[in-house]
């Protein structure tokens, strides 16, 4: 519960601005905590609850990220669109 409390902050940056974290730190910590998982000897609840815990919240906010991106490039593109005039 703790992990997942700290990351409340993180991703409440980032779904107001895709920018505010590094894309190639989360996608390498979230490549490096999947493969922690195939790397347990005993795939037991104790031996898995941390790497599980971890690649989630990793997953949640490359998730969070991307669409906060799709968002901000959906306003870009929005704004760069010219206006239609209506004749009269």
């Amino acid at each position: 519960m703790i992990d997942f409390t700290a990351v409340i902050p993180t991703l409440y940056a980032v779904w107001g601005d895709c920018t505010t974290e590094d894309l190639s730190e989360w996608v390498l910590f979230q490549v490096a905590n999947t493969a922690v998982i195939f790397t347990v000897s005993e795939y037991t609840f104790e031996q898995l609850a941390y790497p599980v815990t971890v690649c989630a919240i990793a997953l949640v906010v490359n998730i969070t990220r991307a669409i906060s991106y799709r968002r901000h490039m959906r306003r870009q593109v929005a704004q760069d669109l010219p206006v239609a005039r209506t004749v009269v």
